[in-house]
């Protein structure tokens, strides 16, 4: 007979004895049952293969995967896992530690996710355990090895997380690396030449340059393998005893050579112009004739320093020289990486275009032989890569230009 029949409301309700010991049986039941999983949990109580840790190494800890060195008990933190109903399980919290090769040989962990110092993460212990693994100098990736051993980075002085031997690079048209072909040059007026092949080049406005000779030029158009390429008509002028400030646009003429260019750029290097002794350079575009040096600069017949040196022609930086056949040539990128640091991770606003940021010193950097040098970037820095782009007067409208910033490191 069933005596665990279900009533409805208001109707007289009668328990036997046999339905009221059958209730007791399954309240106990349940009873033993949950202090059994309470025990469970309290013998290992995360997940298999992982343990709680905390960040005593002093510093916050920016990147998951981070190997530490297990140093022995934190505290037993009742407060960090609680059971079905709330209650606290107790639960083991190990002290985290900058990892060190004698030490914590065998005594490691690799980190869940990032850390505060001072705070409790999650860590792999055993079982399957992804881990960033650091491969010595020398070595590759598909040596069969025996075991992984953690690194502390005492030899190198540098953290996991540091970007070591960082150079940047910009993009440039697609092209083959070629050369001028046999009886073919080019002087520093505009010109044309033959390469020996132009395979993928670009057919209007683009810059050409010259590893032999380590110059460059801007191209007008290219018809087969010939190149047509404008006169290199900027140049590079110092000046000293600076009485009277030279702006960006101002048609600079030497009183001696009848020289004359426009100002692109500015760059004082000491002195200032209120002092009477302002010292620097100007880049020139659309320059006719060639400064002397010691003579007057005028602009609209008033003084404003003198040349210290002669002018010299050159386009993004080079020194301008003539071309001749087996030169190496390849395309190059339109535009120019300079390196900044910030003053108290802030940089300074971006002055004009046509005037450098101060210390900035660009190159163009388009392969790793000339790319820029970064250097080893440290975690938590920070440093600025500056572009300026080179547009020549009267240039030809080309599509598709690449100016991606590319970046490589250790």
């Amino acid at each position: 007979m069933d005596n665990l029949k279900k009533v409805a409301a208001g109707a007289p309700l009668k328990v036997s004895a046999s339905t009221w010991n059958a209730f007791v049986d399954a309240a106990r039941a349940y009873r033993d049952l949950a202090a059994s999983r309470r025990v469970q949990r309290s013998t290992h109580d995360t997940k298999p293969g992982i343990i709680w840790v905390r960040n005593d190494t002093g510093a916050p800890i920016a990147q998951m995967f981070a190997v530490l060195g297990l140093d022995g008990l934190a505290f037993d933190a009742k407060h960090l896992v609680l059971d079905e109903v709330g209650k606290p399980i107790p639960t083991l919290v190990l002290k985290g530690v900058n990892p060190d090769k004698t030490k914590h040989r065998g005594r490691f962990c690799v980190l869940t996710a990032p850390v505060d110092a001072g705070k409790i993460v999650e860590a792999y212990l055993d079982a399957v355990t992804p881990a960033r693994l650091f491969v010595p100098s020398g070595e590759t990736y598909n040596e069969k090895a025996a075991y992984a051993e953690i690194d502390d980075f005492a030899e190198s002085g540098t953290d996991a997380s540091d970007m070591e031997s960082m150079i940047a690079m910009a993009g440039k048209p697609a092209g083959v690396t070629t050369a001028l072909a046999a009886a073919q040059s080019l002087g520093l007026g505009a010109g044309a030449f033959n390469l020996v092949t132009a395979t993928s080049w670009p057919t209007r406005g683009f810059w050409i340059y010259n590893l032999s000779k380590q110059d460059c030029r801007y191209v007008d158009f290219r018809s087969g393998v010939q190149v047509n390429c404008f006169a290199v008509d900027w140049a590079k002028l110092f000046f000293d005893a600076g009485t009277d400030e030279i702006f960006v646009g101002d048609l600079v003429e030497g009183a001696t050579s009848f020289a004359k260019g426009y100002v692109d750029q500015i760059v004082l290097t000491s002195g200032s112009w209120a002092g009477d002794d302002a010292v620097g350079y100007v880049i020139l575009k659309r320059i006719v004739g060639t400064f002397t040096d010691n003579e007057t600069l005028q602009v609209s017949a008033a003084s404003k320093a003198t040349a210290n040196g002669a002018s010299m022609k050159g386009l993004r930086g080079f020194t301008a020289v003539a071309w001749a056949a087996a030169d190496v040539v390849m395309p190059m990128s339109d535009v120019d990486l300079g390196l900044d640091a910030p003053s108290t991770l802030q940089f300074e606003n971006p002055d004009p275009e046509t005037k450098a940021p101060v210390g900035v010193a660009f190159v163009a950097a388009f392969n790793t032989a000339t790319a820029l040098a970064v250097g080893t970037l440290a975690a938590g820095a920070i440093m600025g890569i500056w572009r300026r782009e080179w547009i020549e007067f009267n240039h030809q409208k080309r599509s598709g230009i690449n100016c991606d910033t590319l970046y490589t490191w250790t």
